[in-house]
């Protein structure tokens, strides 16, 4: 049965495919009418911006630097494509259709026209849907190839029937997405992290931006970065944008309004500028560069999302093996705290091999999540999470009290909301659960692992079912005690009191009612429908106003924390209805959140 579905679904799909005729005539289409002109003379330079950066690269030296700012990573990508003298790589999971994914595309273009070759790599579902722009772009210039990831029905863009039908035909393969995400330039400096392009992971955005983290890297590793991204672009599941459907049809129609020059939005010129500054550069990234002693650079292979296969990937096997050799602590920082069995078992095991080992997690609330219907599962097993399992959770405000910290941009963004100036809806565009504020609210998007304050590993990875089973991954281990302790440092201070509320058990219970709701609480929490017992075991806790910041394992905990209820600052009812509905009703859906 599980056969005969799997080659239906083949069918249907190969049936969206372009005929090959019609790909043999785009192919020519494109030949001769994709420009070739380019702007540079110098075929040695490619009249590329002079970067100490690049130059350091080409040491044989692991070489690395945490990015946690947005809008500083938003200039390093800008420095790099205009540094970049051979080649561009992108890789990423979303490629988005705003301000910031317009304006790095528009400096592509420039490098590819300098003679540079740029290759663009996206996972189709999230991504660019403007079927004229990216038909535009497959002509813009010869040095300039775009091809995209698994594409639904064949098409470049997904309306919402579209994505109801993938789901309902095609669940495997409409489900299993392309999460990697790789910067690299000239095969020697590389960006890899949790960072998707889009205003909101550079600060930009005025309603929501993300707390996110970047690593720059260079060395030896460099190789094997190319070797992944090469082996996604040369996937069967990958394909050339114009072989799209929907780009096919418009490219042979022929009637394509030339691509008019897009010029920077005023707001990032000052960003711009900055990328182009010697001495900023320097001082802010190359002489920040650590020589690290030990990087390992790691990804998993493309998938075949029709084998319905879920699998751990070799990226979460190694993630796995890391952690079942710690003796004193791991501490995760992830967006979405949904444990899959294995994980489970596997904290459960050190737990019991290392009683005194620290299980720490710096995660989401619902009121700062960009999805609550993986934080309704995350919900629903508080409780075993905390009790039986002994993990520190930490939730992060939406509006924190560092966040000028956090984001530098912070005082800008108000005004810029003030002015007028809204970002464009982009996949989480609904309204705000919180109260309206100035500024935007803050959610966090860092997929961060220490080990026993010895290893660090920053990467793509949420360790999450999906992650482990559905998407494909990358990242990097490190071993260099200077960048486990500032790692270690930028986590703790997202997780300080005033910034993160605390998860941990509430302190109201009457002796014998609540042993017996506790027992019902268990029973209930372990159905993957039909959860509907009314009683928590945890609650969020804050500091009190005098209270001194203290481990909820601590017995002073409870003299220094005030409770606020499980979904603190979330004032819109509805989001609460729909966050304890999903958790009741359809727990089965764990492994794929």
């Amino acid at each position: 049965m599980r056969k005969l579905i799997l080659l239906l679904a083949a069918l249907m799909l190969s049936a969206c495919s372009s005929s090959q005729k019609n790909i043999r005539l785009v192919e020519q289409h494109i030949d001769e009418q994709r420009s070739q002109q380019i702007t540079c003379a110098d075929t040695i330079s490619r009249c590329a911006l002079p970067s100490s950066l690049l130059l350091q690269s080409q040491a044989n030296t692991h070489r690395a630097l945490i990015i946690e700012g947005g809008a500083d990573s938003l200039i390093l990508r800008l420095h790099m494509i205009r540094a970049a003298r051979e080649s561009i790589d992108l890789q990423y999971f979303i490629f988005s259709g705003d301000d910031s994914g317009l304006l790095l595309m528009g400096e592509l273009l420039m490098a590819a026209r300098r003679g540079v070759k740029v290759r663009v790599l996206f996972d189709q579902l999230f991504s660019l849907q403007d079927v004229t722009y990216l038909s535009q772009m497959a002509l813009a210039h010869e040095n300039l190839r775009i091809r995209l990831y698994n594409p639904t029905f064949g098409k470049a863009s997904t309306d919402k029937t579209e994505f109801v039908s993938g789901v309902a035909c095609c669940f495997f393969r409409f489900n299993q997405r392309m999460h990697n995400k790789i910067f690299q330039i000239d095969k020697k400096l590389t960006i890899i992290g949790g960072r998707n392009i889009s205003d909101r992971y550079f600060d930009m955005d005025t309603n929501y931006n993300f707390l996110d983290r970047d690593i720059l890297f260079s060395g030896p590793e460099s190789p094997e970065v190319l070797e992944s991204f090469n082996s996604y672009w040369t996937s069967k599941v990958v394909k050339p944008v114009f072989h799209l459907r929907d780009v096919l049809k418009q490219l042979l129609n022929n009637e394509l309004p030339p691509l008019q020059q897009r010029s920077v939005p005023q707001r990032f010129l000052k960003l711009v500028a900055t990328a182009l500054e010697p001495e900023y550069i320097e001082q802010r990234f190359t002489k920040q560069m650590l020589q690290v002693q030990k990087l390992e650079y790691f990804w998993d292979l493309p998938r075949d999302p029709a084998s319905g296969e879920l699998k751990n990937s070799r990226a979460t096997k190694l993630i796995f093996k890391r952690i079942e050799e710690a003796e004193q602590e791991v501490l995760v920082q992830s967006p979405y705290m949904v444990l899959s069995r294995h994980l489970q078992k596997i904290y459960q095991q050190l737990k019991g091999d290392h009683p005194q080992i620290q299980l720490r997690y710096s995660t989401n609330s619902l009121a700062s999540t960009d999805a609550w219907t993986a934080y309704a599962l995350y919900h629903k097993k508080k409780k075993r999470y905390v009790k039986k399992l002994g993990i520190e959770i930490h939730e992060l405000m939406p509006f924190p009290k560092n966040v000028e910290d956090f984001i530098p941009r912070y005082k800008t963004l108000i005004a810029e909301k003030s002015q007028g100036i809204i970002s464009s809806d982009f996949m989480t565009g609904a309204a705000s659960p919180t109260v309206e504020r100035p500024g935007p609210r803050t959610g966090l998007h860092s997929k961060s692992l220490i080990i026993d304050n010895s290893l660090a590993m920053i990467g793509s990875h949420n360790l999450d079912p999906r992650s482990e089973g559905f998407n494909t991954e990358n990242g990097v281990f490190i071993q260099d005690q200077r960048l486990v302790v500032e790692l270690k440092e930028l986590i703790l201070k997202n997780m300080e009191a005033h910034n993160s509320w605390v998860v941990a058990a509430r302190n109201d219970f009457t002796p014998v009612v609540s042993d017996i709701g506790g027992v019902f609480e268990d029973i209930s929490r372990t159905l993957p429908i039909f959860d509907i017992w009314p009683g928590r075991y945890t609650t969020a806790w804050q500091i009190k106003v005098d209270g001194v910041q203290t481990s909820p394992l601590d017995p002073e905990f409870y003299n220094n924390y005030l409770p606020v209820g499980s979904f603190p600052e979330v004032i819109m009812t509805r989001r609460q209805i729909l966050t304890l509905a999903v958790g009741s009703f359809f727990g089965f859906l764990g492994p794929i959140m």
